[in-house]
């Protein structure tokens, strides 16, 4: 699949980014600059919702390894947290739009 183009990380605003993973047709994409993962592109509302609500959501039989991945994401959140406090405020960009 080809690389993104025109992509910035939702967290630093970093344009290096490249394809990460591809599962039940979202494809996500991984920051080389802070390590974010996020889906692109974003899908619509109905989706979620349908994700979300449906017979087909996410449950813990479903995502086995959820307690483990949960753990790794609070400590991935302790780094993030410098573009939150510092002068990398890449966030600063998403909250004024």
């Amino acid at each position: 699949m080809n690389e993104p183009t025109g992509t910035a990380c939702l967290v630093c605003s970093d344009q290096a980014v490249h394809n990460y993973h591809l599962i039940d047709g979202f494809q996500f994409v991984k920051c080389d600059g802070c390590g974010f993962v996020f889906t692109h592109p974003m899908p619509a509302q109905h989706e979620l919702n349908d994700l979300y609500t449906g017979d087909s959501g996410i449950t813990k039989t479903s995502y086995p390894k959820s307690s483990s991945r949960r753990r790794r994401a609070l400590f991935q959140a302790f780094h993030l947290r410098k573009y939150l406090t510092g002068k990398k405020r890449g966030l600063t960009y998403l909250a004024e739009r």
